[in-house]
């Protein structure tokens, strides 16, 4: 699980990655070079980096490689070739590393190889980099969505046992949903949904939906489920994803009696 995210925080992937990190209250950090000097510009005292000596910039590239358990590159193009020292570095400390093209490969895919390369190598403190918002202005908002995915992913990152599903212990109601997923959350996962807009909770859709969707039968024709859906949206008519937010909505709507951040 990761427990980290650290960058150089240049503008562009690597603000994006200390921002979403920020947002989700996840901890931060990485070196930049002396004065936090970063993309023309001194970075803003909000991100917790720490500054390095020398003020070459490969000198932090490589302490952040180091301080982490992976690193993680993403753009909107093939490999960039300044970016290339980033990948032998990495193998030279013996660190894993991917770089994820978001011109080849949709969000949910992307996120799903970032999460499978995640735990597969154990990784919880994540390294990012990736081009600066002068070259790609695009690529901090790309950057922003994915990584928030492999986040709720990550943070979401369970499935029903082998021996639950042997049992066929799924859900027939939407009740019965969110009496099984609530559980499965920690605290700050029931936080973060408590206090989200209910426009907002499609973004956990992209996540938490493939849970629901592959364990709760709903590929499989969960018939039982699916009418419970359409009595509580009150629809004829739902698909999978309909289906899906409607569960999240009665979780969203249990939790927010539970677990809201009031103002005082």
């Amino acid at each position: 699980m990761i427990s980290r995210i650290i960058s150089g925080g240049r503008p562009g992937v690597e603000q994006a990655a200390l921002d979403v990190a920020i947002k989700l209250d996840i901890p931060h950090g990485g070196w930049v070079p002396k004065g936090r000097k970063a993309g023309g510009g001194v970075l803003p005292e909000k991100y917790n980096l720490k500054e390095i000596s020398a003020s070459r910039n490969p000198n932090t590239i490589e302490k952040n490689i180091l301080d982490s358990d992976g690193t993680l590159i993403i753009s909107h193009e093939k490999l960039p070739g300044d970016f290339v020292l980033i990948g032998e570095t990495a193998i030279k400390h013996s660190r894993p590393w991917l770089h994820v093209d978001l011109n080849t490969t949709n969000d949910f895919i992307a996120a799903q190889t970032i999460s499978v390369w995640v735990s597969k190598n154990g990784i919880e403190i994540l390294n990012i980099f990736g081009p600066e918002a002068s070259k790609d202005p695009k690529v901090y908002k790309a950057t922003a969505k994915l990584l928030e995915t492999v986040l709720y992913l990550d943070l979401m990152g369970f499935s029903l046992s082998a021996a639950e599903r042997a049992l066929k212990r799924v859900p027939k109601t939407v009740e019965d949903a969110a009496d099984v997923l609530i559980p499965r959350l920690s605290l700050r996962d029931k936080a973060i949904i408590a206090n989200m807009n209910r426009e907002d909770l499609y973004s956990i859709h992209r996540s938490l939906g493939e849970f629901i969707k592959s364990n709760f039968g709903l590929w499989e024709g969960n018939e039982e489920l699916i009418a419970s859906c359409r009595s509580v949206s009150e629809k004829n008519s739902l698909k999978d994803d309909d289906a899906v937010l409607v569960i999240i909505g009665e979780v969203w709507e249990r939790l927010r009696k539970t677990h809201r951040i009031r103002a005082v």
